[in-house]
């Protein structure tokens, strides 16, 4: 974990997730609030998004994080088995996909590798890597976590489980904002401004996939958007002030 006075700034390739969690910064989520207070939670979105990202992204994680339920055998099922049994708090348990989700995000896998945009930019991408910088305007210390970066081709990418088309990539408010957020990371970094793709991936048949890079319009968008969550943000953290009683 990194702690205040530690505090690093830098692309790192291989920092596991549970210490970019830990560490300290300001994140794209927390600023999301501003715009979008109360998100909708959805575990079973959640689960397969989760599940999809490991397994293209971290395949190896993904055979000892998660295993297939055995047909039959519902979550509901598995929670009742397992509050049966005595509890263990050192023991590590894989997350139990339903059949359904495993066979569905093992068809998924295959549509992204046969997509030749899709198969290379994930071939030739550094994948989940962990950001951290200083937003010299505002002296905010921040972070984010790619799904994909690749330095010869100069291009970030995100990975999503859900089917949009590139017109609707291009006109949504939340997705320029994460563009921008991250771009800003590696402009920090780097000093250079790159392009920003999405690509998605269909969960149900017949799991289409669509890369889509998002338009100078969109980036501009993002860009204001995410200035007035940074002012907002400040605003609210900054300590109140006090009339001098004197």
């Amino acid at each position: 974990m990194m702690e205040e006075a530690d505090f690093q700034t830098g692309i790192f390739e291989e920092m596991p997730f549970e210490q970019y969690q830990q560490a300290q910064g300001l994140n794209q989520s927390t600023l999301k609030q501003i715009f979008r207070p109360g998100n909708y939670y959805n575990p079973h979105g959640v689960l397969i998004g989760n599940a999809g990202h490991c397994l293209l992204l971290e395949p190896e994680r993904f055979e000892q994080d998660y295993q297939r339920l055995a047909p039959g055998i519902s979550l509901r099922k598995l929670k009742k088995l397992e509050a049966e049994e005595e509890p263990s708090s050192e023991e590590f348990r894989p997350t139990m996909l339903p059949t359904n989700v495993w066979d569905a995000l093992m068809n998924a896998q295959n549509a992204v590798n046969t997509h030749p945009k899709a198969s290379w930019m994930l071939e030739n991408s550094l994948k989940e890597v962990s950001l951290f910088w200083e937003a010299p305007e505002n002296s905010l210390r921040c972070k984010g976590r790619l799904d994909l970066f690749c330095p010869e081709k100069a291009f970030i990418a995100d990975l999503k489980f859900s089917y949009r088309t590139i017109t609707e990539a291009n006109t949504q408010w939340h997705y320029a904002f994460q563009a921008a957020w991250y771009r800003q990371g590696i402009y920090q970094l780097t000093g250079e401004w790159l392009p920003f793709y999405l690509i998605f991936v269909e969960r149900n048949t017949p799991y289409r996939v669509v890369v889509a890079e998002l338009e100078k319009e969109t980036l501009d968008v993002g860009d204001r958007l995410l200035q007035e969550s940074l002012i907002e943000y400040k605003a609210y953290a900054a300590p109140p002030e006090f009339d001098d009683p004197a």
